[in-house]
């Protein structure tokens, strides 16, 4: 049975849950417990528990005065996980968890969230990848190479530990990582594909080539790279509601600030229109034909992208 706590916080000096009992799964009535209650796997659940120890911990410290003031802002921070919610397409879970890995490392408790990941990489397998991403933006680089080298031989999913080697200085080492994991044309791969271009000082003139990123969810990467015959290739990796995906890519001759696709062969209905200003690439699917052809049922084709790394730099 499952319980949780990520109420304690605010009331735990207060309440009966103070002696650890936590909300009962089967009993939840919101939409945050649901949530987490319902999640596929223990990683949410783990994270409630670590942040309800580390704030009980904080609070048995705390004068009366300052308790007051952290259970307020324990609060706000409960009502923000409510925006979560009113996006149809958004990562709900994705979203919940991103607001507990912010509010666990806003309160020094970064060691503790590695350790939730760390004990969940062998049984949850993104969760590997999410501990990589962290201890990146941590600056574990240490870390990130011993947790890392294995998963990378062994799925060749090497991304987080070519960044890890990289800012360790071995950069010949950090090539050989991000080119067992780049698969070009692969939006899955689009990030490590990036990185091979930079760490081997590859350059194109082409101000349309790099890597993008929306403006909302980091994990969604636009990737377009300069084709032989001189034209450019976009492959896009995006996540949305509940696990649904959108996966594709198309290539075609730039015409100023416009792209001109080539005919989708294989969905001939799907005429995306792609315009790039300044370093934002916009992509629209009118009638969403092309959403019909690429995407799950909650995700969709379209989106913005802002410019992260020109050629890959």
């Amino acid at each position: 049975m499952r319980f949780l706590y990520f109420l304690i916080c605010l009331f735990s000096v207060l309440s009966a849950h103070a002696e650890g009992e936590g909300l009962d799964c089967e009993k939840a009535n919101s939409w945050t417990t649901e949530v987490i209650c319902h999640a596929p796997d223990e990683v949410l659940y783990e994270l409630d528990a670590i942040l309800n120890d580390v704030c009980q911990k904080k609070i048995e410290n705390l004068g009366a005065k300052a308790a007051a003031i952290f259970r307020k802002e324990q609060l706000s921070w409960i009502k923000e996980l409510d925006q979560c919610y009113p996006f149809p397409f958004i990562d709900q879970e994705q979203c919940v968890r991103e607001s507990y890995e912010a509010r666990l490392a806003s309160l020094g408790a970064v060691d503790e969230l590695l350790s939730a990941y760390r004990e969940q990489c062998e049984a949850v397998d993104w969760a590997c990848e999410r501990l990589g991403a962290l201890e990146i933006q941590f600056a574990r680089w240490p870390e990130a190479v011993r947790d890392l080298t294995e998963r990378c031989n062994r799925t060749n999913n090497c991304f987080h530990l070519a960044l890890a080697l990289e800012h360790l200085g071995k950069k010949q080492e950090a090539l050989d990582a991000a080119n067992m994991e780049c698969e070009p044309g692969e939006p899955a791969s689009n990030e490590a594909c990036a990185l091979v271009n930079r760490l081997s000082g590859k350059k194109s003139k082409n101000r349309w080539v790099g890597l993008y990123r929306p403006f909302v969810n980091s994990r969604d990467t636009l990737f377009v790279e300069e084709t032989s015959d001189g034209k450019v290739a976009l492959t896009a990796d995006t996540y949305w509601s509940n696990g649904h995906t959108c996966n594709w890519k198309l290539q075609g001759k730039v015409q100023g600030n416009k792209l001109k696709p080539e005919r989708d062969m294989d969905n001939p209905a799907c005429k995306p229109i792609v315009t790039r200003r300044g370093t934002t690439i916009t992509v629209k699917d009118p009638g969403w034909k092309c959403k019909a052809a690429y995407c799950g049922a909650r995700a969709v084709y379209e989106g913005t992208f802002r410019l992260e790394e020109r050629n890959g730099r």
